[in-house]
Parts: structure tokens; C-alpha cells; sequence
């Protein structure tokens, strides 16, 4: 008996995913951090971890006129690894009295190492200067500095502060602040996190909150008299977190689909998620269709007549970011051939094995 005739129908299907947040990357949290107070050398009571991100925080103060404070490097264990100066504000109140805050940056750092070392020109230890050292998991091995601001007193005022900074660019950051500030100054409150203070005048300290949605940081206190302040705030950015993955094909094993559009959104987009769809049995590159940045808001793909989907293959939409306990949704409109197995046209044989 001849086979069935393959039958052409419309495709149109959808398949859903819930973004639970973070999902595939470790949250952003503070693995450790040490204050040395008047120092500039100190050491980690553990060796860091590989991959992770250490912050220095620096601030310096001098008197001497002409000698203004500037770090020319950082090391880790000993080595430069991938330090780097990512903001800096320094000022001079008058002639003869510079403060400094900083922040170094080493992303995707060594492994087992303590010691942490700052060098520069007119650091002389003195009152107002110190270190506040962070090692911080759970970001970018990218460098991952999204926003930076400063704040200096042209002007000497009774407030003190940084930023704010342009809006950030991803939801999953950690913000962190540092100043040195001449006559008694309040750090800010909760939800910043702030280390001991250096207990010298000029005080100076530096502090950290961990954040789930952009916006534009802002490290700022008081004091109690006008006078001269350095102020920096940074924000961070943490691993893409993996949202959520939709993915649907065909069950029967005679059946191919013909994907003639795919789209993709979700239910809310504060947040905006960017999404990337595959085709094939997985999501390796060479399944690879189409991304987006906007796959929250909705995003359509239309791709190639040649891109067939047979039964254990399977369309994929993959988010990163967006807001926590949105749905995503997958959308495919085309045709599908069904009782064949093949694309149109094509003719099934059967064959015996014989003996």
C-alpha cells in the first residue's frame, strides 16, 4: 500500500519561560575585604579565587605644597595582573593641601594570592591615607566597569559626595564609593555598606551595595564644617545572568517544520533582556539564527527558506537579563509538513531488509 501523502498545514506555536533571575551565574557578593588604615601594603586573610574581581579603594592626603598624591600601579601577590586605574579625583583646597580618592581595578584576577601593594609619587604615609581592599565574585571576567563619577570641593562645602553617575546599563551590579573628606564627615546610610573609616583626620572610608536594577549611583555624606573633600563611585557589572530558555519542535518523527518567522518578548520589560534563537539540536553557534537586544519588547527573525526543523531539533530562545518572574515567549509562524518527514514534494520509499 502506497504511503500517505504529505500533507502541508500551517505552523504556528509558542513556547514559554519564566526568568527567575540569576540563573546560570553566581550572584555578586563580597568574598572578603581588609582595611589598612595609614598603610599602603597589606595582605587578604585568604588567597583570592580565580576569576574574581579585586577593588582598591585609595586615598591620600599631603601637605606639602606642589606634592600632589598619585598611584601609579597596583599589585597582587606581587604581580600587575589586570589592574587597572579606573576613575581617580583629586583636588587642592589650597596651594599647600591635596586629598586623593581612587579606585584600581583588577578584573578576572589571579588565583592564591594576599598581598596587595599600591605605588605612586607623594603617598607618604600619613593621616587621611589608607586602603580599603575588595574581592568581589560573581562579575563579568570582562573588565567590568559599566558608570564612574567624581566629586571635589571647587568650593569648600558642608556636603561632600560623588556623582551621579550616567544611568547604568545592566540591572545586576555592584555600586561602590570612596572619599576622603577634612572635617568630620558622615558616610551615606543604608543600603550602602561602609567599611570602618580610617580613624585619622582627614577621615576617609569607602562602602558598597549590591544591586538588581539600573539606575544612577550616588556616595555621599556630610560634615561638619565647609571644607575640602575627594569623592569616587563606580558601578560594576555582574555575570550576564541567564533569564530563561524556551524551546519547542516537532514530536512526530514524520513531521518537518518550515519556520517562516520567530519572535520572541516577555511580559514585562523594565529591564530589558537581550535574547539570542538557535535552530537544531542545540544552541551551539552553528545553530545560530538571529539576537536581539530587545527580547523583552518583542523582536521578530525571519529566517532563511533553507532552515528546516525536524523531529530532535528544536528552536531555542535564550534570555539574558530582564526582570526577575517575567515570561518570555517563544513564537514560530510558517508551515509544517506532516506524514512525510520531508520537505514538500518529497517521496517516502519503503525498503525491506532482506534474509
Amino acid at each position: 500500500m502506497a504511503a500517505p501523502a504529505p500533507t502541508t498545514v500551517p505552523l504556528n506555536v509558542s513556547a514559554v519561560a519564566t526568568f527567575p533571575g540569576g540563573l546560570g551565574s553566581a550572584p555578586i557578593a563580597v568574598v572578603q575585604s581588609v582595611v589598612l588604615n595609614n598603610a599602603l601594603s597589606g595582605a587578604f586573610v585568604n588567597p583570592t579565587a580565580k576569576g574574581n574581581c579585586v577593588v582598591v579603594a585609595i586615598t591620600a592626603f599631603n601637605q606639602v605644597s606642589g606634592d600632589v598624591p598619585t598611584v601609579s600601579g597596583v599589585t597582587l601577590g606581587g604581580i600587575a595582573d589586570n589592574f587597572f586605574n579606573a576613575v581617580t579625583a583629586t583636588t587642592g583646597y589650597v596651594a599647600s593641601f591635596y586629598v586623593m580618592a581612587s579606585f584600581w581595578v583588577d578584573y578576572n584576577c589571579a588565583g592564591g594570592k594576599t598581598a596587595i601593594v599600591v605605588n605612586g609619587t607623594n603617598l607618604t604615609v600619613q593621616s587621611g591615607q589608607g586602603i580599603t581592599a575588595y574581592e568581589i565574585a560573581g562579575l563579568t571576567i570582562a573588565n567590568p566597569v559599566d558608570k564612574t563619577a567624581i566629586g571635589v570641593s571647587l568650593v569648600p562645602g558642608s556636603a561632600w559626595g560623588a556623582g551621579p553617575t550616567l544611568p547604568t546599563s545592566v540591572s545586576n551590579e555592584i555600586w561602590l564609593g570612596n572619599f576622603t573628606a577634612q572635617s568630620t564627615p558622615t558616610q551615606p546610610g543604608l543600603p550602602w555598606i561602609n567599611a570602618a573609616p580610617y580613624s585619622s583626620a582627614p577621615l576617609a572610608g569607602s562602602g558598597y551595595q549590591i544591586v538588581t536594577a539600573s539606575g544612577t549611583p550616588i556616595y555621599a555624606g556630610s560634615q561638619s564644617a565647609p571644607d575640602t573633600f575627594a569623592a569616587v563611585v563606580m558601578a560594576l557589572k555582574g555575570a550576564t545572568p541567564l533569564a530563561g530558555i524556551a524551546q519547542i519542535g516537532p514530536v512526530n518523527q514524520r513531521e518537518v517544520w518550515y519556520p517562516e518567522s520567530i519572535s520572541v518578548s516577555a511580559s514585562s520589560a523594565v529591564n530589558q533582556a537581550a535574547c539570542s534563537i538557535y535552530a537544531g539540536p542545540d544552541t551551539s553557534q552553528p545553530n545560530f539564527i538571529d539576537s536581539t537586544t530587545q527580547g523583552s519588547s518583542g523582536f521578530t527573525t525571519y529566517p532563511t527558506a533553507s532552515r528546516i526543523v525536524r523531529a530532535g531539533e528544536y528552536v531555542f530562545a535564550v534570555w539574558t537579563g530582564g526582570d526577575v518572574g517575567a515570561q518570555g515567549r517563544l513564537n514560530i509562524q510558517g508551515t509544517k509538513v506532516i506524514g512525510s518527514g520531508g520537505p514538500p514534494g518529497w517521496t517516502h520509499v519503503r525498503t525491506r531488509k532482506l534474509g
